[in-house]
């Protein structure tokens, strides 16, 4: 302990905390980008994974942050590059009692503390009896009033330790317990998500499900807010969709036309490739704006959206290396302009790392190029486009005291526990002037 303090003092006077520089890059604070995973960097080297992307997204200047929050994924070992929370985990299973347990694993409450104003989190229920994105077409039993139940109470709690935690921050939460809805109501007649899917019938279990398990959700987040009051964070049920144009716009059953109107969805996402399959930039143009106009109308007012967009972007993105002539750069920077122009809530970008690449450690050929950071260190023609276009010198920071580690208001020996705990790892040098120029406050 005597080493580790001396060498912590030793640091501070060759690193001072006044020698830190400030993030200079600041982006349109409607950007974010998903941090997911990725088979890079060397987390030996890096240390915690979910750490090293809320420093990177801070650098890249972007002030929203989609984070994963699936118990299967934190713990799986299929494809190597989720495993978030292993050291947590039992026989491939999140040691936690539920929701509120796994936002409050030291990584995520870590992760969220830091200034990053708007998170959206892809949740998923942890207890067994709770219903997970699955449950909307794996079966065709209607839902017990215990699964419901169960799930009811394990979101609520969830939400009212939010809106505890994180009262004063400044930050908003976009709740988001389902990806890619309409995949799920196509998977439910059998069709498998590589082929068009375009013409199945989605049974009638499937919707009432969907809706269901929604307004589940919803439910618990107006009653979590009816117990503790937002003061200084928001938080919204964000209901994501993604078959517009290729079910919605031709009058097939969908989660646009048949779930969401019969929902109390806060915001609806949109996961938008398909407007992109155009076969120029301005009819790609013409793809998103006719598909938010549509989305805008079947989605419920909202009263922090007196015009009536309470939309986002989900999830696009641009691969980078990829030999497919159906994509290309133009398109996608011109689906994301036209969704600027519109004027959506957030657009996320996919993703901060890319998670499909061949190997471990691998090079920039290795990888299919969903990314804002290559493997060599270096920015995407993606992300250069972002900053040259929607760079800004007016910077959306809540105010969180990025030295209060657990959050709890004040910077003190719980903190310095924490960073002890983690030093090499979670934490590092500037962490811990960081601390020290903060202590007590």
């Amino acid at each position: 302990m005597r080493y580790f303090l001396t060498l912590l003092f030793i640091s501070t006077i060759i690193l001072p905390f006044s020698a830190i520089p400030a993030h200079a890059i600041y982006l349109d604070e409607r950007l974010g980008v998903t941090n997911s995973c990725g088979v890079y960097p060397d987390r030996t080297s890096q240390g915690d994974y979910l750490q090293y992307g809320v420093q990177k997204t801070r650098e890249l200047g972007f002030a929203g942050l989609e984070l994963i929050m699936v118990p299967r994924s934190l713990c799986s070992s299929g494809g190597g590059c989720y495993q978030q929370a292993t050291q947590y985990c039992s026989g491939n299973k999140l040691d936690v009692p539920d929701m509120r347990g796994m936002m409050t694993l030291p990584q995520y409450q870590i992760a969220m503390s830091k200034p990053i104003k708007y998170f959206t989190l892809f949740v998923e229920a942890v207890k067994s009896t709770s219903l997970q994105q699955a449950s909307i077409h794996a079966s065709s039993e209607p839902y017990t009033q215990a699964e419901i139940d169960s799930t009811y109470k394990e979101v609520k709690d969830a939400i009212k330790y939010l809106l505890t935690r994180y009262r004063g921050s400044g930050k908003t939460f976009y709740i988001a317990p389902v990806n890619e809805l309409d995949n799920r109501l196509v998977q439910s007649s059998g069709c498998l998500l590589n082929f068009p899917c375009d013409d199945v019938d989605v049974p009638a279990y499937s919707i009432n499900h969907a809706i269901n398990f929604l307004n589940t959700y919803a439910r618990a987040i107006k009653d979590a807010k009816e117990e503790i009051p937002p003061e200084g964070v928001t938080v919204y049920l964000t209901c994501e969709i993604n078959r517009v144009i290729s079910r919605s716009m031709r009058g097939k059953t969908s989660a646009a036309n048949d779930v969401i109107p019969h929902t109390q969805c806060d915001i609806v996402a949109y996961s938008a490739y398909e407007t992109i399959m155009a076969s120029n930039p301005s009819g790609v143009r013409q793809n998103m704006l006719e598909s938010l106009n549509y989305i805008a109308d079947k989605a419920p007012d909202h009263s922090d959206f007196p015009n009536g967009k309470n939309v986002m972007i989900g999830e696009i993105g641009y691969p980078e290396n990829s030999t497919r002539t159906d994509v290309s750069f133009d398109k996608a920077a011109a689906a994301i302009q036209a969704a600027m122009d519109w004027g959506v809530v957030r657009l996320n970008i996919w993703t901060l790392l890319d998670q499909k690449c061949t190997k471990a450690n691998p090079t920039n050929a290795d990888c299919s190029g969903f990314w804002m950071i290559k493997p060599d260190g270096s920015r995407s023609q993606m992300y250069n486009y972002l900053r040259t276009t929607y760079s800004t010198t007016a910077p959306s920071l809540p105010p969180t005291n990025s030295a209060d580690l657990n959050s709890d208001g004040t910077v003190n020996l719980l903190d310095y526990n924490l960073l002890k705990a983690g030093f090499g790892t979670t934490y590092n040098l500037l962490n811990y002037n960081t601390l020290r120029s903060q202590w007590g406050q």
